[in-house]
């Protein structure tokens, strides 16, 4: 009894704690825009956002509390007006020239130019409600005494008073509600008590036309411009504001009555051609359509914000300015998100059935999610996180939070005690199948006994698997592999079960483990999931479809994917969702069509835990709480990529290359170059190409998530192209950003520089080459000079010589004549004297000749050697022989070279010889050379003997002939290669008598 009345109180404790945990998730649960918050903790200046403006380069402006804020997708950069003693921004325009204009709320008015910040004017007066006009590119606004005109192009500024402005209607402590610019450049001012002034410009000054308008009294909430006309909101009612002072109104639906009901409205904004929010500081944000409830969104959100202001920029991106929270920024405003769901981590989502989601969180909760209501309920709490809700084929439910329970009548059962269970699935008879961090395992409740035994008779027979009781007998846990597993699927069309551990992805079959392999390689999956017999594995490098053990195909990038980083994956609704870092893709297998959801629909990939499908609309479990989007809403873009190159900065220097060609320096060969594309909804997914011609390759480069800046380290001297564009995750394509460099050269790598080389150097080897030549010309000149001086030497000395010679000759030939004239031979003296004048002619005609014919020389030595004969009687026989291989009539010698060697033969060899006197002269050719070989050979009585004889007659006498001969011969040798060789040699008998002399000379001729 007691344990009955314990149950009862623990039952009754149970259901009052579900109430209160139930009951706030009730009452709380609301849809609102999903969207990415902006504040102090992601750089901005300051959580207080008063104004939020696009300019017209993509840039979004932020005046807050601190002053203003340019951000670029990345980061932030600050302007503060601290400076100026300036508390608060707001009001943010740009002119013409790009200049972004502001005040502050202590009657400053500043711009911003080439991003430095410049105070203009201190009115000392707040400033408020001002307007811009675009053909005029003049400001309007309202201080406390009147209105201030500034013409941003020349910055000057008009102040008109009140009284100016209303002349006779002026009334103390009367004030403007609002000052705006027609479309015709007037301005039109509406002050307290309805009346309405009209200002035209005239000249320098302005014409002013008063008048009083329809419900004077009422206290305009906002007035607003919008499709081009003034409209202004009171009571509910839309008023339109005339420069005629008439009023017209209109009332507002339902549902805008009760939104605009006690709101204090901040600003009334045109965000499209036919689009308009309303923006309050306590009850959110309205959207209309034609004056009616926006159809994407038409209840009230974001009513737990103080908004000021919202824009909606060039790809549709609504950011919305708040007095607490930062900006927000909303990409899509279809993507929904629950609020009050957001509590703890949201780690698992499961379609329930059609109308239900079962939400699992990362405290051990489990929420049941009513789609049609949008109400949240709790359900039942377990003592660790959920990691997946899976049903089982009998329709069973079970929790994976580390131990496996069963959800049976809206409470939890701890169903298996396991250590660490990470992945569920079942065998078609619903035998459980988990992955713990160490095996693989079956849970077998015995409540199932047919199941079981099938099982087991399957498995165990095959002695695979072994029986293992668990702390209670009801259950039995039957191992299947005992490495560290991670993804499990099973194959319920036959004993299979698929699972990849640290070594890999294997197929588990009563007949064995099969290790399953893509190009040689393990596959590793940590999700995977079964449809048939196709296996779907989540990889790193993309979705494997697998049939039986053979990877059949690969879904990747280049089929539409996202990312090939796949760590998730379900199959619902014939759908395969895949969940990768850069956010959900969708893969239908039967035609291979991908829709891709991520940054552009304002889902950060890392932050989804879990996801499914439901009546056409895809479900999320994110750090934000559950999210929602329809399937067809993809999101793709339609506006490209905005692309800027900020700065170059080389050396200390720091450029602003959008438009000037920049000169550096050659120390400033770093170049570090900064740029930036702008593409809010592709956020991390931009994708840069660049390039820098003149260096390297041409190609484009392609990087994903990079830093926008690069750095070129040492470039040489030259000129540079820098080239950069963006992609978008559609694959839009930006303009490309250009910026050219030119690197001069250092002054000894100029061109001039080389040109001075050059030409120096060609002036020195000219100069060189000059002095060089005129030093061999004079050194030639010399040496000519001194071979000329030589040789005139050599020929003068030639002829003395031969001067010399021939008259010792005619003196030996007259010594001859007389003594033929003394013996009275007449006839012999006549003979002699006859050839004597033949020789003597001849003999003139060839000493002037430095080289004659051998046939003269021979002709001339005849007539030598028939004088002698005269001479000496019959006792003397002379010979002349030539060789056939020579040619007398062609060969050039010295001129009576021979005959000094003849007369020594004759004269010192023959004369004292008794007896037959011989002598013989020989001509040949030598080896087919150039060369004249001549033999003098004499039967005398030799050198030596002749020597005695003179000696004996006349010991002072010299031989002339013999060293005249010697001298000239070393005349003829001076400076020739081929010298004239001269060999005399002495004859011998046996008995060592001397036989005669034998002269060989080796002629060279020409």
């Amino acid at each position: 009894m007691m344990d009955f009345m314990n149950n009862i109180v623990a039952m009754f404790r149970r259901l009052f704690f579900c109430l209160l945990v139930s009951l706030p998730l009730i009452l709380t649960s609301q849809v609102q825009p999903l969207f990415r918050g902006l504040s102090t903790q992601n750089g901005l200046g300051s959580n207080e956002v008063y104004d939020v403006f696009q300019d017209s380069r993509g840039y979004i402006w932020m005046a807050t509390a601190q002053g203003v804020e340019k951000y670029d997708g990345r980061s932030f950069k600050s302007f503060s007006i601290r400076q100026y003693s300036s508390e608060g921004a707001s009001n943010l325009l740009e002119d013409r020239n790009g200049r972004i204009w502001f005040h502050s709320f202590w009657g400053q008015l500043y711009f911003i130019e080439n991003d430095s910040l410049h105070l203009l004017h201190s009115f000392n007066h707040l400033i408020a409600r001002w307007s811009f006009d675009q053909n005029s590119q003049k400001i309007c606004f309202v201080v406390d005494t009147g209105i201030v005109v500034v013409n941003t192009a020349d910055r000057a500024h008009q102040f008109l008073k009140l009284s100016e402005i209303l002349g006779r209607y002026f009334q103390k402590n009367k004030y403007i509600n609002h000052v705006q610019f027609t479309s015709d450049g007037n301005i039109l001012v509406l002050c307290e008590g309805g009346l309405l002034a009209t200002g035209k410009p005239y000249g320098k000054g302005w014409v002013w036309t008063v008048v009083r308008a329809d419900g004077a009294e009422l206290p305009f909430q906002s007035i607003f411009e919008y499709q081009g006309k003034i409209w202004a909101i009171y009571n509910h009612k839309f008023y339109q504001i005339t420069p005629q002072g008439v009023l017209f109104h209109t009332g507002f639906s339902a549902t805008i009555q009760s939104f605009l009901a006690g709101a204090v409205i901040s600003a009334v904004q045109q965000t499209g051609t036919d689009e308009l929010i309303i923006n309050t500081y306590n009850k959110g944000a309205m959207l209309l359509k034609n004056m009616e409830p926006h159809p994407l969104w038409p209840m009230p959100f974001f009513t737990a914000y103080s908004l000021s202001r919202c824009i909606r920029d060039r790809e549709g991106i609504y950011w919305f300015g708040t007095l607490k929270k930062g900006v927000m920024q909303v990409t899509d405003l279809t993507t929904q998100r629950l609020t009050g769901t957001e509590s703890a981590l949201l780690t698992s989502l499961f379609a329930e059935n059609e109308k239900t989601l079962l939400l699992g969180y990362d405290d051990g909760r489990v929420l049941r999610y009513d789609i049609l209501s949008g109400k949240t309920a709790f359900l039942v709490q377990v003592k660790r996180a959920i990691k997946s809700i899976v049903r089982a084929p009998d329709g069973r439910i079970f929790l994976v939070a580390d131990f496996i329970y069963i959800l049976e009548n809206d409470h939890a059962r701890l169903y298996e005690q396991t250590s660490d269970a990470k992945d569920l699935d079942f065998t078609a008879q619903s035998v459980p199948v988990a992955n713990t961090s160490y095996s693989t395992l079956a849970v077998l409740d015995t409540k199932y006994q047919q199941q079981r035994r099938q099982f087991m008779q399957e498995w165990k027979s095959a002695g695979k698997i072994k029986d293992e009781n668990t702390t209670s007998p009801q259950e039995h846990v039957f191992l299947l592999n005992l490495s560290r597993a991670f993804g499990l699927a099973v194959n319920r069309q036959e004993p299979a079960v698929y699972t990849s551990a640290t070594d890999g992805l294997f197929r588990l079959t009563p007949a064995g483990k099969t290790r399953i392999l893509w190009q040689g390689r393990d596959i590793y999956s940590k999700s995977m999931v079964m449809n048939g017999n196709v296996l779907y594995c989540a990889t790193d490098h993309g979705l494997f479809i697998i049939q039986g053990e053979k990877v059949t195909k690969t879904i990747t990038q280049k089929d539409g994917l996202q990312d090939n980083r796949i760590y998730k994956v379900k199959y619902q609704q014939d759908m395969l969702l895949l969940l990768s870092q850069k956010g959900l893709d969708v893969y239908d297998p039967d035609n291979g069509q991908v829709w891709s959801f991520g940054e552009h629909n304002g889902i950060a990939g890392q932050e989804i835990m879990d996801m499914c499908l439901a009546q056409g609309r895809i479900y999320l479990g994110t750090s934000q709480g559950l999210v929602s989007f329809a399937l067809t809403n993809t999101g793709m873009d339609e506006v490209a990529p905005k692309m800027y190159i900020n700065r170059l900065v080389a050396g200390s220097r720091n450029f602003l290359p959008l438009s000037q060609i920049i000169q550096l320096e050659p120390s400033e060969n770093t170049v570090r170059i900064a740029f930036n594309g702008l593409h809010f909804k592709s956020g991390s997914n931009l994708r840069y190409e660049y390039r820098l011609l003149g260096y390297a390759d041409t190609a484009w480069l392609i990087r994903q998530g990079m830093e926008p800046e690069l750095v070129y380290n040492h470039l040489p001297p030259g000129k540079y192209i820098f080239q950069v564009r963006a992609r978008s995750y559609s694959g839009l394509l930006s303009h490309t950003a250009t910026c050219t460099f030119y690197i001069s050269s250092p002054w000894y790598k100029t061109w001039w520089f080389y040109a001075l080389v050059v030409v120096l150097a060609l002036g020195s080897v000219w100069l060189y080459n000059r002095i060089t030549i005129r030093r061999k010309q004079a050194a030639g000149e010399v040496l000519l000079e001194r071979e000329k001086l030589d040789k005139e030497l050599q020929v003068s000395q030639l002829q003395a010589l031969k001067m010399q010679m021939n008259p010792h000759f005619m003196f030996n030939a007259l010594n001859s004549i007389q003594e033929f004239i003394l013996t009275n031979e007449k006839r012999l003296a006549n003979q002699y004297l006859g050839k004597f004048s033949d020789l003597m002619r001849m003999t003139l005609d060839m000493s002037q000749e430095e080289k004659v014919l051998l046939a003269d020389e021979i002709k001339l030595l005849n007539l030598y050697l028939d004088l002698e004969k005269l001479r000496f009687g019959g006792d003397l026989q002379t010979e002349i022989v030539l060789d056939e291989s020579i040619n007398p009539e062609e060969i050039y010698i010295p001129g009576m070279l021979i005959q000094p060697y003849v007369e020594n033969a004759l004269k010192h060899g023959l004369l004292h010889r008794k007896g037959n006197k011989k002598l013989s002269l020989r001509f040949a050719g030598k080896n087919n050379e150039r060369v004249l070989s001549c033999v003098v050979e004499d039967n005398g009585i030799g050198r030596e003997r002749s020597s005695q004889i003179r000696e004996i007659r006349n010991k002072s006498h010299r031989s002339f002939a013999t060293g005249a001969t010697q001298r000239r011969l070393d005349l003829l040798n001076a400076g020739r290669k081929n010298a004239i060789a001269v060999d005399i040699q002495d004859l011998k008998e046996a008995s060592g008598e001397a036989a005669g002399t034998r002269v060989v000379m080796e002629i060279p001729y020409s």
